[in-house]
């Protein structure tokens, strides 16, 4: 009830009071095997109820990917976004990574990005805010978890209901730990 609220006055916000945000979408479905791409629906839907406006990259191969691990809602999902809202939702070329678009947007334009990546690969070392983003308190990156039943994005102190009644993401290594819940 108070997400559905919440959507409402989002709804109603003019275009300037809406915040501009990329997801790294290949990286988001990816991450969490047992949710695949309905952990990207939710993080999408948490994102707008929250006052967002995403930007959603994928690598040229996400189709394939999505195929191969029999991700037929994830095929649909990028079917609707690519057709409903094709200026937020960015297939890279062949040959590229979706991670030189959102980082050079990012860079340029001082947007915030959601991704479970540690940008670690010596040809993001360009990005000083990047690099040392740790020692600079930079905040642009964020990571988004799993928890409970909960998508939780805390250095945007984002919490939104998830319905998935599955193993759920968790740290386990500096991941995110399982957690079951019905």
């Amino acid at each position: 009830m108070m997400a559905q609220a919440q959507a409402e006055v989002n709804h109603c916000m003019t275009k300037s009071e809406m915040k501009p945000i990329l997801v790294d979408g290949s990286n988001i479905v990816r991450r969490w095997p047992n949710l695949r791409s309905e952990a990207l629906a939710g993080l999408l839907e948490g994102l707008k109820a929250n006052g967002y406006v995403p930007t959603v990259f994928f690598d040229a191969n996400i189709r394939h990917v999505l195929q191969d691990n029999g991700d037929v809602f994830g095929q649909n999902l990028l079917d609707c976004l690519t057709h409903e809202d094709p200026d937020h939702t960015i297939v890279v070329p062949s040959g590229m990574r979706s991670d030189d678009y959102m980082l050079l947007l990012a860079d340029r334009r001082g947007y915030q990005i959601i991704s479970c990546d540690t940008y670690r690969d010596e040809s993001f070392a360009k990005y000083s805010w990047l690099r040392n983003r740790v020692e600079s308190g930079d905040k642009r990156v964020h990571a988004p978890a799993f928890v409970l039943g909960d998508l939780v994005i805390p250095t945007l102190g984002i919490v939104w209901p998830f319905a998935q009644t599955s193993i759920v993401n968790f740290p386990v290594n500096g991941d995110v730990f399982i957690q079951a819940f019905n």
